[in-house]
C-alpha cells in the first residue's frame, strides 16, 4: 500500500512539473509559445544574419526617423513587435526621473496587447529588477540567453540557456581579478566587470548595463589591462569561442560567449509570423545584431520592420537605417504614438 501511494505521489508530481515551463541545463530554450512548435533557440550558435553582407552608415548621414501611427498599425490578426535597449535608450541616467519615465513607457507599450515588448539589454536579470513587475512586458537579459517571458495567461517564467562553459570562465575571471581594484558582476553566462581609472577623484557611476546601484570606489588602470590581456590568452588557449567585449574608452568590460548577441532570439521571434510590423532601438555596438535581424526578416518578407540607433555620435557606424538622438527623444517618439 506504501508503494503504491509512492508511485501515485510520483506521478502526480511529474504532472505537475511537466505542466510548467522552466530551463534545464541545456544549452538551448525550448518554448512553444515564445518560438513556435518544435522550435529550439540556441543562442550559443552564431546567427544566420552575422555571415552576411550588411550596408553600414555614420549616423551623420540617417534620417531622423518619424512614423505616422497609421504605418504602425497591427494587422491580419498579427502584432506589433517592439524590442527596446535599456541603458542610453529608455534610460537616460540612473536617477529616479529616469527611471521612473522608463517604467511609465513600458507599462503604457506592454498594456496594449496588440504590442509584444521587450527590454532587450546586455544586463543580468537580476540587474533589471525595476521592471520585472509590469504586466505584459518580456525581459531579454545578457544578450538573449536569459529570457523573462510573460505566458498568455499574464504569469511570468524564466528561461535560461546555459552554457557549460560558462562556470568555468567565470571562475577564472574571478581567480584573475583577485587582487586588482574592480567590482565584478556574474551573470548565467557571462562576468562583467567596472572599475575606476587613476586618474579620476570620484567613484565611477555603475555602468548601466550592468547594475543599477552604485560602483564601489576602487583603482585599477593598468592593472585591469595586464588582467584582460592575461585573460584572453587564457581564452584563446582553452575557450576559444569566448572573448572579452568592449565599448570604446569606457572603465568596464564583459567576458562572454561570441555568438549571443541582442538579435539571436530576435530573428527567432519574427521568424514565428506573429508580427506583421515592428521596431527595435539600440545605441551601442552590441545593439548592431538586433538591427540586422530587422534587416534580415524584412528580407525574407515577414514584415515591416524598423531599426533605430539612439545617438548623436554622428561618427558612429551602423547598419540602422534610421536614428534618434537620445533618450528623450525616444519618448518623444513614442508620445506621438499615443503612449505615455
Amino acid at each position: 500500500m506504501f508503494t503504491m501511494y509512492r508511485l501515485i505521489l510520483a506521478v502526480i508530481t511529474l504532472f505537475n512539473l511537466s505542466s510548467i515551463p522552466c530551463a534545464s541545463a541545456a544549452d538551448y530554450i525550448q518554448y512553444e509559445d515564445l518560438f513556435g512548435r518544435g522550435v529550439e533557440f540556441r543562442p550559443f550558435s552564431q546567427p544566420s544574419y552575422q555571415t552576411q553582407s550588411a550596408q553600414t552608415n555614420y549616423v551623420y548621414y540617417l534620417d531622423q526617423f518619424t512614423l505616422h501611427p497609421h504605418y504602425f498599425q497591427a494587422q491580419h490578426g498579427k502584432k506589433r513587435l517592439i524590442v527596446l535597449d535599456n541603458d542610453g535608450v529608455l534610460l537616460s541616467g540612473s536617477d529616479d526621473y529616469s527611471l521612473a519615465r522608463a517604467q511609465r513607457l513600458l507599462t503604457a507599450l506592454a498594456a496594449d496587447r496588440n504590442n509584444e515588448v521587450w527590454v532587450n539589454s546586455a544586463r543580468s536579470l537580476s540587474g533589471l529588477g525595476e521592471y520585472r513587475d509590469i504586466p505584459w512586458l518580456n525581459i531579454a537579459a545578457e544578450h538573449g540567453t536569459v529570457l523573462l517571458v510573460t505566458t498568455p495567461n499574464g504569469r511570468k517564467v524564466t528561461l535560461t540557456a546555459q552554457h557549460h562553459e560558462a562556470g568555468s570562465v567565470r571562475q577564472a575571471v574571478k581567480n584573475e581579478a583577485g587582487a586588482v581594484g574592480m567590482r565584478l558582476f556574474e551573470g548565467q553566462n557571462s562576468i562583467a566587470y567596472a572599475y575606476k581609472s587613476p586618474l579620476s577623484e570620484s567613484p565611477v557611476p555603475a555602468p548601466h548595463h550592468l547594475i543599477s546601484t552604485e560602483i564601489l570606489p576602487c583603482l585599477a588602470g593598468n592593472d585591469v589591462k595586464r588582467m584582460e590581456t592575461r585573460m584572453q590568452q587564457y581564452l584563446a588557449s582553452y575557450y576559444q569561442n569566448w572573448i572579452l567585449r568592449l565599448e570604446g574608452d569606457k572603465n568596464y568590460g564583459e567576458f562572454k560567449h561570441r555568438y549571443p548577441d541582442k538579435g539571436n532570439f530576435v530573428i527567432y521571434l519574427l521568424r514565428t509570423g506573429r508580427y506583421n510590423v515592428g521596431l527595435s532601438m539600440g545605441d551601442q555596438e552590441s545593439d548592431e545584431g538586433m538591427f540586422k535581424a530587422m534587416i534580415q526578416a524584412q528580407r525574407e518578407g515577414l514584415g515591416t520592420f524598423y531599426p533605430v540607433v539612439v545617438s548623436s555620435n554622428t561618427h558612429q557606424l551602423t547598419t540602422a537605417p534610421h536614428k534618434l538622438q537620445n533618450p528623450d527623444e525616444v519618448h518623444q517618439f513614442f508620445r506621438t504614438l499615443g503612449y505615455a
